[in-house]
């Protein structure tokens, strides 16, 4: 069975190829300009006429991305410009990466990637000071 992508899943995946490393740096950034995108062509957002983002259908649309960032927007007391909501997405690192990771697990459920697991990093040997006597 063959899964269509949405823009915001082809962004993560051509942030994957390891060629593309200045590309890579930003790939949460990107995904999330790419969210916006995606609401504004399934006519969730539209923008002003000061181009500031405003909520048009708050209602789920069972992508939990997307849902993710409409209850960003909506729960906001202040509406911004896209540039400024590109902006603050980028400098909240952990809300950046969570959206990162539910488009990562849509493409898992697609089929399209495997995602493996993270092998913490453990130090060889620990390094202690020494007192003097």
């Amino acid at each position: 069975m063959e899964h269509r992508l949405s823009l915001p899943e082809e962004m993560v995946l051509l942030g994957a190829n390891h060629l593309r490393l200045k590309y890579r740096s930003y790939t949460e950034t990107y995904s999330i300009g790419s969210i916006f995108i995606d609401l504004l062509l399934k006519r969730k957002i539209e923008l002003d006429t000061k181009g500031k983002v405003v909520v048009v259908d708050s209602d789920i649309t069972g992508v939990n991305y997307l849902d993710q960032v409409i209850l960003v927007l909506v729960k906001s007391f202040r509406m911004r410009k896209l540039k400024a909501w590109i902006k603050y997405f980028h400098f909240k690192t952990r809300l950046r990466g969570k959206i990162h990771n539910s488009i990562l697990q849509e493409l898992q459920k697609k089929g399209a990637i495997t995602l493996g697991l993270k092998v913490p990093f453990l130090p060889l040997r620990k390094i202690t000071e020494r007192t003097s006597c």
